[in-house]
């Protein structure tokens, strides 16, 4: 507000009350009004959008004095003054541009002390109709003009005014002054044939309008009173006052901000437009509901994505000296969109340990949103994930679920309207993990089944491996690989049913999944074991192939024939539901047919198969039966498979990186076959069958196990180049050889010298693999006949009595006709009670689980000891020594396997003793040594004996 007017006099005023009678007792300070101006507008309209300003004049009544205040808020309007007691007049004007179109006035008396609030009440100023009745002189040939007249018609305050009027001349105008509202002008006129039957009816003819009458303003209307010569009758119609017509109109829409911008061209200045939004009720009947009025040749306004929707165009009409031009359409397909800008790119991140799946973009424009979403295999339709306003997104995905997705999407959502989707590929997706790294490059190979039950079935589960996350790391292991977990028929799992799933009773994905997590976030890696050499019959791509033969798109994944081949070794045949006999080559089993790697298909099944379990979180791959991907005979195709092989462990590494674990399964003792699979690692079956057949040593055991490990580093840069082991699934455990046929049941030596074998396969660099149960002493023989290969399977052995949570028992329905040992007991036929061999039983004291507990952290505390390139310094059958060099650290290994001669070695200076193991006559011990550092000296290393010094 601002004080337009002040006069000299009346400061002059003020001065003097409050600075010449500052001593006088009853002097008082001015009383405070408060002016509030309401706008009381009439109940039949709203003008209020209308003004501009509103305008306060206050006059002093005994005096000419007056005050001007004017304020440009029109949607809280009220003033705040001060002013002496006394009685004055408030007098409150509203303006349109020059235009007065409301007014009001008060008379007020106030005293001191006193804060009045004043409310006036204003009122709209009053508009003008000018109707115009326009005859024809047809009409007044024909007809006498017996009565006609103007009926006004308030819509919202139904009054009703009548204005008879005499027709005597062509046109007649007619001006009303009456209240802005909305008004309906009604014309009644009765005519009476002149020189006419009497008979006939006079006609009597009507016609009326609708208008909106805003304050001060003038709006015209004429009615056309003429003779129809094709109806031969009188009529009367509405002609409405045109005004120029408007041109040129155009609009836009930015979907970014929802502004809708129209622009058009008019050939009179001063002009006031109505816009109109066009509403599309049938095929043929439009509304137009009003949007807004301005004064300019171009309005912008916000519209929703809802808006646009409804509206099927837009409207403009232009009103000037009481004229108005017809509607100028501008339909919605003529008005130009202006999309929203897209996301141009969006990074994207998927931890295959975590299954968290990370989205960030930019994005230039604030207020906006955004829509992720995700289209899966098999699906056209993206669906919508969620709406956020960051500029980032984070959400848990499991691996299962990752893989099922094809594409992920980013839009951008700004008032209703959407931006195309910007979107990226699975593949695009970088793929990332917790990189687990390798602490005592020591793997762990468990058997699901028999390890840890989580939901009393007697079988064990993935959750049941994630409980026991704790046991496995007090070992000291840093990678576990699972024997097969995918859906098979069989217990083993070695006859796959479906690729992309998991064994039943095992778990679900999303257990696996879980596990997978658990592990990685306590250091552990995951190796699956991928059974690619062959499926099972119950395969649906086999029963397909078995069922359609040649038409079946699975015929050639496989090695078919409606023929019988000449040599059937290895052959087997079915017949299908048409009678057909359909041979197939399986090397392992007729339930077990072999892939055709032949066909390129296979392979590029294969390579999806994958990628599935990389996005499932795993770390590596064990590839089981490497050595027989092609050939008919167990060692026939072998260079070829050893090229398969490299492949797909450069696919692998490609996908995992150089962390990636992989290893063959190539069952072959030779070093020179073992080589040809190259740069792919291998367990290394030559140390395996050499320690077996040498378990207490042999000249040249170390050279002939591991020397052509060695020579692969000078071509290859691997993070494992070998997987030493003596004990697996497929033999017996190595404990019983050794207890029931090497020291005929002397328990004590089979043990002292199971710890000594186990502590040289622990000292080789590579990834040393023991087996569940090995680090117990668990035992086990293989059948030549039933059970087979189960009794070297058995449940992994927690408590003494076999009884306790987790214990798995799964083998009693497999040991339901046999009677050794406590295989009706408890599903083992080689537990006693009173044996030793169990966890419980072994937590405490020079037990095998605390030996090889020792051993293998020993791994982590000295790298060189895991990592260290191996210079063999003594290869003796009573004295094997191992130099092991690794980032600036120095380790020694010497191992007497030999139960009844010493031998002797020099430490040389600088090294420190820190570990021992004494299995020599009665000693059985073992452990750390704190030692000083050692000056040059001979050491004599009994039997059976084990020193580690560190430099």
């Amino acid at each position: 507000m601002k004080v337009k007017k002040l006069t000299f006099i009346f400061f002059l005023m003020i001065f003097v009350s409050i600075f010449g009678s500052g001593c006088a007792a009853d002097f008082q300070l001015n009383g405070k009004v408060l002016v509030r101006v309401n706008v009381n507008m009439p109940s039949h309209g709203n003008f209020v959008d209308n003004l501009n300003r509103v305008v306060l004049v206050v006059k002093e009544n005994n005096s000419q004095e007056s005050f001007l205040f004017e304020s440009s808020d029109t949607s809280n309007i009220f003033f705040e003054i001060e002013l002496l007691p006394g009685t004055y007049t408030f007098q409150v004007e509203g303006y349109e541009n020059d235009t007065m179109i409301f007014s009001g006035e008060k008379r007020n008396q106030f005293i001191d002390k006193e804060n009045t609030n004043i409310y006036i009440d204003t009122f709209y100023k009053s508009g003008i109709i000018d109707t115009i009745i326009e005859v024809d002189p047809d009409i007044f040939e024909r007809y006498n003009i017996t009565s006609a007249k103007i009926i006004y018609q308030e819509e919202t305050e139904k009054r009703i005014e009548e204005k008879n009027i005499n027709l005597v001349k062509m046109l007649t105008e007619v001006s009303k002054e009456v209240c802005p509202s909305t008004w309906i002008i009604r014309f009644k006129i009765l005519l009476k044939l002149k020189d006419g039957d009497l008979s006939v009816e006079s006609p009597s003819l009507e016609s009326e309008f609708n208008l909106e009458l805003a304050p001060a303003k003038t709006k015209m209307i004429k009615f056309r009173v003429y003779f129809d010569k094709g109806d031969d009758k009188p009529k009367v119609k509405v002609v409405i006052p045109e005004a120029d017509p408007i041109v040129n109109l155009k609009g836009t829409i930015e979907k970014i901000n929802g502004k809708l911008t129209l622009n058009w061209d008019y050939s009179i200045n001063n002009a006031c437009f109505y816009i109109y939004k066009e509403i599309q009720i049938t095929e043929e009947e439009y509304i137009y509901e009003f949007l807004a009025k301005t004064n300019e040749k171009s309005y912008t306004v916000n519209l929703t994505k809802e808006d646009y929707d409804n509206i099927s165009g837009v409207a403009i009409k232009a009103y000037f000296n009481g004229k108005e031009s017809n509607l100028c359409i501008l339909e919605k397909k003529d008005i130009r969109l202006i999309n929203i800008e897209d996301i141009k790119e969006i990074h994207a991140v998927y931890n295959v340990d975590t299954n968290k799946l990370s989205l960030s973009w930019d994005y230039k424009y604030s207020n906006v949103k955004f829509e992720i979403l995700k289209k899966e295999r098999n699906n056209a339709n993206y669906e919508l994930v969620s709406q956020i306003s960051e500029r980032f997104f984070t959400t848990d995905l499991a691996g299962f679920q990752f893989w099922n997705v094809e594409r992920i999407g980013v839009r951008v959502v700004a008032n209703g309207f959407k931006s195309e989707i910007s979107e990226l590929s699975r593949d695009d997706i970088k793929k990332v993990s917790l990189n687990v790294p390798f602490t005592s490059s020591t793997m762990y190979l468990l058997f699901i089944r028999s390890f840890y039950d989580t939901d009393n079935d007697g079988i064990g589960d993935f959750n049941g491996v994630a409980e026991k996350v704790d046991y496995l790391k007090s070992l000291g292991v840093d990678t576990v690989w699972l024997l097969p977990f995918n859906k098979s028929k069989s217990y083993h799992g070695y006859d796959i049913e479906d690729y992309y799933d998991v064994e039943p009773d095992y778990g679900t994905l999303q257990d696996l999944d879980n596990m997978i997590k658990v592990l990685n976030e306590n250091g552990i890696k995951i190796v699956m074991d991928l059974v690619l050499n062959h499926t099972s019959d119950t395969h649906p791509w086999f029963l397909d192939a078995l069922e359609n033969t040649t038409d079946s798109p699975y015929w050639d994944y496989y090695i078919m024939s409606l023929d019988k081949p000449r040599n059937t070794n290895h052959w087997h045949y079915k017949f299908n539901s048409k009678g057909q006999k359909v041979w197939y080559f399986g090397l392992f089993s007729s339930s077990m047919p072999d892939l055709n790697y032949d066909n390129p298909r296979v392979i590029e099944e294969v390579k999806k198969i994958i990628d599935f379990w990389i996005d499932m979180g795993v770390d590596g791959f064990r590839l089981d039966a490497a050595k027989h991907y092609y050939g008919f005979d167990w060692n026939d195709g072998i260079d070829k498979s050893a090229e398969l092989s490299k492949k797909l462990e450069s696919y692998i590494r490609s996908k995992i990186g150089d962390d990636a674990v992989i290893v063959s399964e190539v069952y072959e003792g030779s070093p020179e076959i073992l080589s040809r699979f190259a740069p792919m690692p291998v367990f290394n079956f030559s140390f395996m069958y050499n320690i077996r057949d040498y378990y207490e040593g042999r000249d040249n055991l170390l050279k002939d196990s591991i020397s052509w490990v060695d020579s692969l580093s000078s071509s290859y840069f691997l993070n494992v180049y070998h997987f030493p082991f003596i004990d697996n699934h497929d033999l017996v455990r190595f404990v019983s050889k050794l207890v029931d046929v090497k020291y005929k049941n002397d328990v004590i030596s089979a043990t002292k010298q199971y710890l000594l074998v186990n502590a040289l396969l622990l000292s080789l660099t590579g990834m040393p693999t023991i087996y569940y149960g090995d680090e117990i002493g668990l035992r086990g023989w293989k059948w030549h006949s039933y059970p087979w290969d189960i009794p070297v399977r058995e449940p992994m052995q927690w408590y003494k009595d076999q009884k306790g949570s987790g214990q798995t028992y799964w083998t009693k329905k497999f040991y339901r006709g046999i009677s050794k040992g406590n295989a009706r007991e408890d599903g083992a036929i080689y537990d006693d009670p009173d044996d030793g061999v169990s966890v419980e039983e072994q937590e405490n004291g020079y037990s095998i689980l605390n030996f090889f507990k020792e051993f293998i952290n020993l791994r982590k505390e000295y790298p060189a000891l895991a990592f260290g390139n191996t210079k063999i310094e003594k290869d003796w059958k009573n004295l094997y020594v191992l130099k092991k060099s690794y980032n600036f650290q120095d380790v020694l290994v010497l191992i007497n396997l030999d139960p009844t001669y010493s031998n002797t070695y020099e430490i040389p200076e600088g090294y420190k003793w820190v570990w021992y193991a004494f299995f020599d006559g009665d000693n059985y011990e073992f452990g750390e040594k704190d030692k000083m550092i050692l000056q040059n000296t001979n050491w004599t290393i009994n039997p059976r004996q084990i020193y580690i010094f560190v430099k």
